[in-house]
């Protein structure tokens, strides 16, 4: 047998020597890969609900924007600042 086979085969076997270390290695990744999982959905979930909120909020904002320019608006005119009542003839 060629040396780099004796090699190729070394690794082969030091490799199902260790299945302890790899099966240790596969079962961490597996929990961190369920948690990266666990961590998208929340995300998309939050993404969602954001995607519905925005426009609510548009909404909200542009009508605050009309309400505050009306009021700028009345500030602006020149009216008393006082309306009086008619009087009402005596009874």
């Amino acid at each position: 047998m060629p040396s780099a086979c004796k090699a190729t085969r070394t690794c082969a076997t030091s490799s199902t020597s260790t299945r302890g270390a790899v099966l240790d290695t596969e079962a961490r990744s597996r929990a961190t890969i369920a948690k990266l999982k666990k961590t998208v959905a929340a995300k998309n979930k939050e993404l969602s609900q954001l995607r519905v909120d925005v426009p609510a909020m548009v909404c909200v904002v542009n009508q605050l924007t009309l309400e505050n320019q009306s009021l700028r608006d009345e500030l602006t005119t020149d009216g008393p600042n006082v309306v009086p009542f008619k009087r009402r003839p005596p009874r």
